[in-house]
């Protein structure tokens, strides 16, 4: 048995004003709730690799005991902080992760430098040992590229060794648990713009030759026809004045 057609009202538009208010309430607390299980799960997840990782063997070659122990206490106490928290917000638990990634990627960022520092190196070395010997063989292969632009890119090549040993010496004074020098990633940026114009200059084509004009050859053509024409003329002119004497004559004799 149905409720009859009569028992169901629609609703009015401050009801379904409130409803929508409802619903928007509703929703937003999902969202929230989903917002903070999300940050505190990143939280946690980053507490527990870091604490895994402080065992590495990689992870103690770029850090001291002393660095270690303030590293794991600062992780313990998170952890700890973490399980105290109420669900009231997603941003404090944002900020607590920010907090332990400011302590522990300095070592992360030595523990990459460590690999590709070396890699870095090697590659600039042979970018300039094979720049060099690209400006070499341009003397017989592209002697038409200018003197001023071998110069240039041999003066980039010597900027970028330059930096280089600088920074390598800076680097070889101190340990492996010291803040780097530099980074790889800033080496190779120095490669980029001299990699850029070697690749310009293997690119530039041999100028075609220049062909000479016949400009000469004309003006003397011109000038023949122009003579030529003037004698014709000339002649065309004297014949018609011996026409006219030999006219006259003949009136004479008559």
């Amino acid at each position: 048995m149905g409720f009859p057609e009569s028992a169901v009202h629609p609703m009015s538009v401050e009801q379904l004003k409130e409803s929508k208010k409802v619903l928007a309430k509703l929703t937003a607390a999902d969202q929230m709730m989903k917002k903070i299980a999300l940050s505190k799960n990143e939280l946690e997840s980053y507490i527990y690799a870091v604490r895994a990782e402080s065992y590495e063997e990689y992870f103690e070659e770029v850090t001291t005991e002393e660095q270690r122990e303030t590293l794991t206490n600062a992780l313990k106490v998170a952890e700890d902080w973490l399980f105290e928290q109420e669900d009231d917000g997603f941003e404090k638990f944002n900020t607590k992760l920010k907090d332990i990634k400011d302590m522990s990627e300095p070592v992360y960022t030595r523990i990459r430098e460590a690999v590709e520092r070396p890699k870095a190196v090697n590659k600039t070395a042979t970018l300039i040992t094979y720049t060099r010997e690209m400006v070499t063989d341009f003397e017989k292969e592209r002697p038409w590229i200018p003197q001023e632009d071998k110069d240039k890119v041999l003066k980039m090549v010597d900027e970028v060794e330059a930096f280089l040993k600088k920074k390598e010496a800076e680097q070889a004074a101190l340990k492996p648990y010291d803040k780097p020098a530099y980074l790889s990633h800033k080496l190779i940026a120095k490669l980029k713009p001299v990699a850029k114009f070697s690749a310009e200059l293997l690119r530039r084509p041999k100028p075609k030759p220049r062909r000479r004009r016949r400009k000469a050859t004309q003006n003397t053509t011109d000038t023949n026809t122009t003579d030529s024409n003037s004698t014709e003329t000339k002649t065309g002119e004297e014949t018609k004045e011996e026409t006219k004497e030999e006219t006259k004559e003949e009136k004479k004799e008559l």
